[in-house]
């Protein structure tokens, strides 16, 4: 794996180096805010569409494809995916269960204006990390690691980091929620990459096992 030419690497590393500035100018609430005064009809669409980039669902189903097309594509995303996401649900469920989501502190806020997108959930616990940012960040950063394109890496990035996006908007999570899934899909699929192929152990532990 060569660092030096992983733009999607370098794009999420300075995607998260200017959400750190601005988390620490700037309170969660007030950022929420400041990204859901942009709403319009159109973006809403949008972001309701995109969103779904980051369903488990849809992970899934690349997978499967990458599994008919490429064997070992399609390996290295399913673990990609399946790990980060019991990482996430781990960590939204039993480490930080407590952590709430910003409509809960939205509503408990007096005169404060807000806009919630019609058919947005309406959730308010377990908000860190953000699932969906997660399961983006570790599918697109995975399929950016086995492109040998630029431009498919740039896309790969901007694809998850709207994810991100609309997590915010929708007022699902705060971008610090966006933040740790960011960091963690990339940071497994990484190692994923890493462990299972640079290392050959793909080969040897899942595709050909009785070559071991």
């Amino acid at each position: 794996m060569d660092f030096k030419k992983d733009f999607f690497f370098y794009l999420t590393g300075a995607a998260l180096l200017a959400a750190l500035v601005l988390s620490l100018a700037f309170t969660q609430v007030e950022i929420s805010l400041s990204v859901n005064q942009f709403h319009r009809p159109a973006l809403d669409v949008l972001c309701f569409l995109g969103t779904h980039l980051g369903d488990g669902i849809f992970s899934v189903v690349v997978a499967l494809i990458f599994l008919f097309v490429n064997r070992k594509a399609g390996v290295l995303i399913s673990i990609s995916y399946l790990s980060s996401a019991l990482v996430a649900q781990v960590l939204k469920r039993l480490i930080f269960a407590d952590i709430h989501r910003p409509l809960w502190h939205l509503e408990k806020l007096t005169n404060i204006i807000y806009y919630v997108p019609g058919g947005a959930e309406k959730v308010f616990h377990n908000s860190f990390p953000s699932g969906h940012t997660t399961s983006a960040f570790a599918l697109f950063s995975m399929l950016a690691i086995l492109s040998n394109q630029p431009a498919l890496k740039v896309l790969c990035f901007f694809l998850a980091a709207f994810v991100a996006f609309t997590r915010i908007y929708l007022l699902q999570h705060f971008l610090i929620d966006t933040m740790a899934g960011a960091l963690l899909g990339t940071i497994v699929s990484y190692l994923v990459y890493a462990q299972l192929f640079e290392k050959g152990k793909l080969n040897k532990i899942i595709l050909y096992p009785n070559k071991v």
